[in-house]
C-alpha cells in the first residue's frame, strides 16, 4: 500500500501543474469574451472616455464622465483601437487580453525569482489564477487590466535593479520609472509604487556604510525610478490641481458630491464609527453578498474579494422579491465557502507578510521588502479611500482595487502552503489550506460556467 502511495504520489507530482494553472485561469477569464462590455463596472462612463478619444486627439474636460478624472492612457489606446476599425467590444476583449499576459507574466516570474519551489509557485499561481476578484476584473472594460499589468512588471524589475550595480543599474531604474510612470497615466494607485521606491531609495541609504557619497550611490537608483516616474505622469495631476485643487479628485468631488453630504464637513478620521476598523460581520457567512457587511472594513474587504459581493455578474443571481437579488444554487453554497475560505486566506498572509519582511529586512533585500511594501500600501490606500468617502452602497471598497498589489500576497499564501508540507504535524494546515484553494476554485468555476448560460 505504502509503494502504491508513493507511486501516486510521484504521478502526481510529474504532472504539469504551472500549465495546467495557468490554462484555468485564462479559461475563467475568456468566459467574459462572449459578454457585452455593457456589465463593467461603470460602463457608461468608460465607454465616454474611450469614445472621446476615438473623436479627439486630446484629453477631455474633466468633468465629462466620471472616469474621465483619471488619468487617460488606457481611453487613449482605446480610442485608437477605435480608430482603426474595432468597435467596443474589440477593446472590452483587448482589456481581456490585458489581464491574461499578466497571469501569463506572473507565471514566468514565477519561475524566474530565485528561492521559489514548485509547490509554492504552483499555488501562487493557482490563487492568482482563481480569485474572484482577480477574474472578474479583467473580465471587464476599464483601465484596471493595463494598470495591473504595468504594476506587477515594475515590482518583478525590484529584483534585478537590486543586485545589479553600474550602468547596469542606472538603465534598469530608467526602465522601471518608465513603467510606474506609464502605469500612474493609467491609474491612481500607481502612486504606491512611486512611494515605495522613494522608501526604498532611503532603506538603501540606511544600509549602507560609509559616507553621504556611499549612500547617495546606494539611493541614486530607486530615487531616479521615482522621479522618472513623475516626470513621465506627473503632468497629469498637475492638471487637476489646476482645476480642483487637488491631484486626485474623484466623482465624490463632482457629479456625485451630494452622497458625501453627510460626511463632506468632518474630518476624515470621524467618518467611521470605531467598528468599522474592527467589526465583525457574522452575516456574511450565511449571506456572501451586499450589504450584510456594510459598515465593517475587514469583512467587506474579504466579501468583495472572494464573492460577487456586489452581485455584478460574476455569479448567477435570482431575483428575491422586495429584498432584491440573491444567488442562485449551488452558487451560493459555494460562495459561503469562498468568504470562509478568504478570512483564513487572509489571516495565513497576513502572518506570513509579517515572518517574510522581517526576514528581508534582516538579510536587507531590497527586492522582497519592495514588493512586500507595495502590497501593504495596496490595503493601506484601500482603507483610505474607504474611509474617505463612506458611502457603501456604492461599493468603495472591492477587492479589485488591490489587485495592482496583490502579486506578493499570492507568493506569500504560496510560501505558507509549502512550509505547512514540511513536517507532518503541520499537515492538518496544509490540508486546511488545500481546501481554501478547493473552495475558492470551485466557486469561481461553477460561477463562470453557470453564469453565462444565465444570461
Amino acid at each position: 500500500m505504502r509503494a502504491r502511495l508513493e507511486a501516486l504520489g510521484r504521478l502526481i507530482g510529474s504532472l504539469p501543474w504551472d500549465w495546467l494553472v495557468l490554462g484555468l485561469g485564462i479559461w475563467l477569464r475568456l468566459t467574459f469574451w462572449t459578454d457585452h462590455a455593457h456589465k463593467s463596472f461603470d460602463f457608461t462612463d468608460h465607454r465616454l472616455y474611450i469614445e472621446w478619444f476615438q473623436a479627439h486627439l486630446e484629453l477631455p474636460p474633466l468633468d465629462y464622465s466620471r472616469s474621465a478624472y483619471g488619468p487617460p492612457l488606457f481611453y487613449l489606446l482605446g480610442g485608437l483601437l477605435m480608430r482603426a476599425g474595432f468597435d467596443l467590444q474589440g477593446v472590452h476583449h483587448f482589456a481581456i487580453l490585458l489581464g491574461i499576459l499578466r497571469l501569463c507574466f506572473f507565471a514566468l516570474i514565477l519561475r524566474a525569482w530565485p528561492g521559489i519551489s514548485r509547490s509554492t509557485r504552483t499555488i501562487a499561481l493557482l490563487l492568482a489564477a482563481v480569485l474572484p476578484a482577480a477574474i472578474h476584473i479583467d473580465g471587464m472594460l476599464n483601465n484596471e487590466s493595463l494598470s495591473m499589468l504595468l504594476c506587477w512588471a515594475a515590482v518583478a524589475f525590484f529584483r534585478p535593479l537590486a543586485i545589479s550595480s553600474g550602468r547596469r543599474q542606472l538603465a534598469i531604474a530608467a526602465a522601471v520609472g518608465g513603467l510606474i510612470g506609464l502605469a500612474f497615466l493609467t491609474k491612481f494607485s500607481a502612486l504606491m509604487l512611486v512611494l515605495t521606491t522613494v522608501g526604498l531609495g532611503v532603506l538603501a541609504a540606511l544600509f549602507t556604510s560609509g559616507g553621504f557619497g556611499d549612500r547617495w550611490r546606494e539611493a541614486r537608483p530607486y530615487l531616479l525610478a521615482a522621479l522618472i516616474a513623475v516626470s513621465l505622469s506627473g503632468w497629469c495631476y498637475v492638471r487637476n490641481v489646476q482645476r480642483y485643487g487637488q491631484p486626485f479628485p474623484t466623482t465624490f468631488e463632482a457629479e456625485d458630491a451630494r452622497m458625501m453630504a453627510h460626511a463632506k464637513d468632518l474630518p476624515i478620521w470621524e467618518r467611521r464609527p470605531l467598528d468599522f476598523y474592527y467589526g465583525w460581520s457574522p452575516a456574511l457567512l450565511a449571506v456572501p453578498h451586499q450589504p450584510s457587511a456594510a459598515g465593517h472594513f475587514w469583512p467587506n474587504l474579504v466579501g468583495a474579494t472572494f464573492s460577487d459581493y456586489y452581485l455584478h455578474r460574476f455569479s448567477p443571481v435570482v431575483p428575491a422579491g422586495p429584498t432584491g437579488a440573491r444567488f442562485a444554487e449551488p452558487v451560493l453554497s459555494l460562495a459561503r465557502l469562498s468568504v470562509a475560505s478568504g478570512f483564513l486566506v487572509g489571516l495565513i498572509t497576513a502572518v506570513s507578510f509579517g515572518w517574510l519582511l522581517l526576514g528581508a529586512l534582516r538579510r536587507r533585500d531590497l527586492a522582497v521588502t519592495g514588493a512586500l511594501t507595495v502590497a501593504a500600501l495596496a490595503i493601506a490606500g484601500q482603507l483610505f479611500f474607504s474611509i474617505k468617502y463612506p458611502v457603501d452602497a456604492y461599493g468603495v471598497t472591492k477587492g479589485t482595487y488591490l489587485q495592482f498589489g496583490a502579486a506578493p500576497l499570492f507568493v506569500l499564501y504560496g510560501l505558507a502552503f509549502t512550509w505547512s508540507w514540511r513536517r507532518p504535524w503541520r499537515w492538518p494546515l496544509g490540508l486546511l489550506m488545500s481546501g481554501t484553494l478547493l473552495a475558492i476554485t470551485a466557486y469561481s468555476v461553477v460561477s463562470r460556467w453557470l453564469e453565462p448560460l444565465a444570461g
